[in-house]
């Protein structure tokens, strides 16, 4: 229960960040320092080497002067890298009982001065104007709902995958919400489809969830989310009678956004993927 608190995935990038530390104290601090907090190789990292054997939490001056070395001239760090940075160091000492000693109003302020160093860069075109991933446009998402259905795809892409994209798009949710949606929160209220989704990204405990209403797309079918999952209800089988994911097997979520992946790499230009903070 204790680390149910946080989503599997939010864990992950945690841990890779306190490995990011740990790797940064063996190769940048004094041996005698770094000695007391880090036992093993860097693949090979005790995740409970954050702290030594009197299960002291890292020295401020140490955790402050990491933040400093994540933003060296001409390598500087989009500020949600600095924020994600804060929040698995916060975690940790929340895990330990620490919390009360994390340094957070010095990395507020810390911080806080690396987004107006930032917003600078941006003003003086040292810096690209956004940061992160960015929305896909109404062109691009015609595009690769008209690319799935075309000749030579597996029906089970286009059943699967593109009602999924498009539930993805009208319900303005993540590929993970839209991989554990289940029938039981799909309901109708007039001419409208009603979704309602038991927590969020920002809201894990659902404290302040409400239903979204999904309108059928008489005038444009081809991206028409009510028409797309009801293709697939019609033209597959449940693969687990006793299941009720609207996208059953492993990892739905993941075998989208590799699909999706795929076809934007395919489909668009050089331009458009640096657009939506893809590589090429």
């Amino acid at each position: 229960l204790m680390d149910n608190h946080i989503n599997p995935r939010t864990q992950k990038a945690y841990r890779g960040k306190i490995r990011a530390i740990l790797a940064w104290m063996r190769d940048h601090r004094n041996p005698e320092i770094s000695g007391k907090f880090i036992a093993g190789d860097s693949e090979e990292f005790d995740l409970e080497g954050l702290s030594n054997v009197n299960n002291e939490p890292i020295p401020v001056d140490i955790l402050l002067e990491f933040f400093g070395y994540l933003t060296p001239k001409g390598d500087v760090k989009a500020c949600s890298t600095m924020g994600g940075y804060r929040s698995a160091f916060r975690d940790w000492y929340k895990r330990n009982g620490k919390v009360d000693e994390f340094p957070d109003q010095q990395l507020s302020m810390l911080i806080g001065g690396h987004k107006r160093f930032v917003q600078g860069e941006k003003r003086d075109g040292n810096m690209s104007s956004f940061e992160g991933k960015r929305a896909m446009s109404m062109a691009t998402y015609r595009k690769i709902v008209t690319h799935s259905l075309q000749v030579g795809l597996e029906g089970s892409q286009y059943l699967i995958h593109t009602a999924f994209l498009t539930l993805c798009w009208n319900l303005m949710s993540r590929s993970i919400t839209i991989a554990t949606l289940t029938w039981n929160n799909i309901s109708w209220d007039g001419d409208a489809m009603v979704v309602y989704f038991q927590s969020t990204k920002t809201d894990q405990e659902g404290n302040n969830v409400y239903p979204k209403h999904v309108f059928a797309n008489a005038l444009e079918p081809l991206i028409c989310p009510v028409l797309h999952l009801g293709l697939k209800i019609v033209s597959t089988e449940k693969i687990h009678k006793d299941k009720n994911q609207v996208f059953e097997g492993g990892d739905p979520g993941g075998k989208f956004s590799e699909w999706l992946q795929s076809l934007f790499k395919s489909l668009l230009s050089e331009t458009e993927l640096k657009e939506l903070g893809m590589q090429a």
